[in-house]
């Protein structure tokens, strides 16, 4: 049991790069089908066209795999999360491709997750660091905000 749990555990390593191979080849052609694509058709209803296929490629696979078929509140949500996502992001990418080269827009889409990433980790240290320095800061506009006495009534709180 010990040798099956091993072998699984260290696949062949032509599998591996085999998976990255086709990975590559498939997510680079997509960026040149999709250069070659808006010379013909206007970059938003390309990706409509795309992206209603995939759709209902994959909830046809999941109705053959005998799952529910999700419930009007999840449509929506889904339906919004697609717009936002689509539009924003896929959208701007096929609109951007007919102006710039497929292999600046693949390397481009490729660095957002990176971009996000340190992003997020910059505003984290930022947070971080802030939520340090708040009680300082607290402390420090607590004295600034006490009232000063005119120079006579000093005098007087200090006797």
């Amino acid at each position: 049991m010990a040798a099956n749990a091993t072998t699984e555990a260290h696949r062949p390593t032509w599998k591996t790069l085999l998976a990255f191979a086709i990975i590559y080849f498939v997510w680079g052609s997509t960026f040149l089908a999709i250069r070659v694509g808006v010379r013909e058709v206007p970059p938003l209803v390309l990706a409509a066209m795309r992206f209603s296929i995939a759709g209902a490629v994959l909830y046809g696979w999941m109705l053959a795999r005998g799952e529910r078929s999700p419930t009007a509140r999840q449509w929506g949500s889904a339906s919004l999360l697609g717009i936002v996502i689509f539009v924003f992001d896929y959208g701007l990418l096929f609109w951007a491709e007919q102006r710039v080269p497929s292999g600046i827009a693949a390397v481009m889409l490729a660095t957002i997750e990176g971009t996000r990433f340190n992003s997020f980790a910059y505003w984290r240290a930022v947070e971080t660091k802030a939520a340090a320095l708040l009680p300082q800061l607290e402390q420090r506009q607590v004295i600034a905000e006490q009232p000063k006495l005119p120079a006579e009534n000093r005098i007087e709180a200090a006797q």
